[in-house]
């Protein structure tokens, strides 16, 4: 297979499109339909930034080891494969974990043990706090001005907004 038969190959394997490879390499997405279509091939240091963002070796993108495969080239545990299979049926996750999910995933597998326990720990408290705020959410008062016992005029809705925006009257 040529070099851009393997990018094109990795890439739909991933579940990317051009734009998305594009973007992660900081090339337009015509650059990477060049070389997918063999008009150009990328430089060395660029199959070296493609691998990577596909998650495979250079030989993979560059064709030098015909006999590994896309699915022979990375053995995955039954869990990680699960995972993959959920990521691959869901379109939310999917797109999550494209781009910014990449840089979260590549970030705490950086991290200490420690340093990942307290990652787990502050999501855990930063969901709670989330889900605290959405059943709540009705409780929070509506602004002075959506009275219904009295006209509200422009004018009484700027002594509010003015009452509010004062510091000295919350003293």
């Amino acid at each position: 297979m040529s070099i851009g038969e393997n990018i094109k190959k990795w890439r739909e394997y991933r579940n990317l499109k051009q734009t998305e490879l594009a973007e992660m390499l900081g090339v337009s997405d015509k650059t990477v339909s060049s070389w997918e279509i063999n008009r150009t091939e990328p430089k060395m240091g660029m199959v070296e930034k493609i691998s990577s963002a596909l998650r495979c070796k250079k030989t993979d993108i560059i064709g030098s080891d015909d006999s590994t495969t896309v699915e022979d080239s990375y053995q995955l545990s039954s869990e990680v494969r699960v995972i993959a299979q959920e990521l691959n049926e869901n379109p939310k996750l999917c797109a999550i974990f494209r781009i910014s999910g990449r840089k979260l995933i590549d970030n705490y597998g950086q991290l200490s043990d420690i340093n990942k326990k307290k990652v787990i720990n502050y999501s855990d408290n930063l969901l709670a706090i989330q889900r605290m705020e959405e059943e709540q959410s009705h409780l929070i008062p509506e602004a002075a001005h959506d009275r219904t016992d009295i006209d509200v005029t422009p004018d009484l809705v700027k002594k509010d907004d003015d009452i509010m925006d004062n510091d000295d009257e919350w003293k």
